[in-house]
């Protein structure tokens, strides 16, 4: 559809061209703003037949809808009809399992009454195993808390022994120095005090036995026999060669 161009057909592209330009922030319209222009007129103009074929589209769609509508109903009813079918046939099945004969009855009674007796068996069976559970379980427990037993026994009496076996050695080496256990702890209480007291690492062994004599005289022979058991016994180094004595 056409329409005649007149003046205020003019003036109008002119101010939507100008709009458009303004709105791209241009000072000149161009040829692409003219035909913006253009086309917003134009949808304008012919904008009352665009709605006339909405309606027409509109109207059809209608139509078409009423006639689904029409099958949808159809096949409702239908389907209500086999629905209603089907119901009945279970209904009748349900009546002719519901008649039972006397000798199906009889028949029935014998199965509760062997299923009730079977189930009484079940019971007792199942209480007898759970009894023997119970043994077994107190049997498992006895038998480890003695197992735990004599393993604490076992491990007391071995550590006992050795520490018995430990101060017979030392016995022993005292008494081939000729040192006494109360002078031994005397002397190692000695060490122990000159090594906190002075906190160094490597010492003489004349400075170490001049310290220990303040508080107790230890000749040459018993102060020699006496750091090689505290060497032995790891509570200092000891080297004889060099007369050094190294705090551990």
């Amino acid at each position: 559809m056409t329409a005649p161009v007149t003046a205020r057909s003019l003036e109008t592209l002119i101010r939507l061209a100008s709009a458009h330009a303004k709105l791209h922030l241009r000072q000149k319209i161009t040829r692409n703003d003219c035909l913006v222009a253009q086309e917003l007129l134009n949808f304008s103009i012919n904008h009352d037949d665009g709605k006339a074929a909405d309606e027409e589209d509109e109207d059809e769609d209608r139509e078409e809808n009423d006639d689904d509508e029409d099958d949808d109903d159809d096949e409702d009813e239908d389907g209500n009809d086999m629905e209603e079918e089907e119901e009945e046939e279970e209904e009748e099945e349900e009546e002719e399992e519901g008649r039972k004969t006397p000798v199906e009855e009889g028949a029935d009674e014998k199965v509760s009454s062997v299923e009730n007796e079977k189930g009484e068996e079940a019971k007792g069976t199942a209480a007898a195993a759970a009894a023997d559970a119970k043994t077994a379980r107190s049997t498992r427990r006895r038998s480890k808390r003695t197992r735990q037993q004599e393993a604490t026994a076992s491990s007391s009496s071995s550590s006992s022994g050795a520490t018995s076996s430990k101060k017979r050695r030392l016995a022993a080496a005292l008494a081939a120095a000729g040192v006494s256990e109360e002078r031994f702890k005397v002397f190692t209480k000695a060490v122990s005090s000159y090594f906190a007291q002075t906190r160094g690492s490597e010492f003489s062994c004349q400075e170490v036995s001049d310290a220990i004599n303040v508080i107790e005289k230890f000749s040459e022979a018993e102060t020699r026999a006496l750091f090689k058991q505290l060497h032995k016994d790891n509570k200092l180094m000891y080297d004889e060669k060099n007369q050094k004595i190294y705090h551990c």
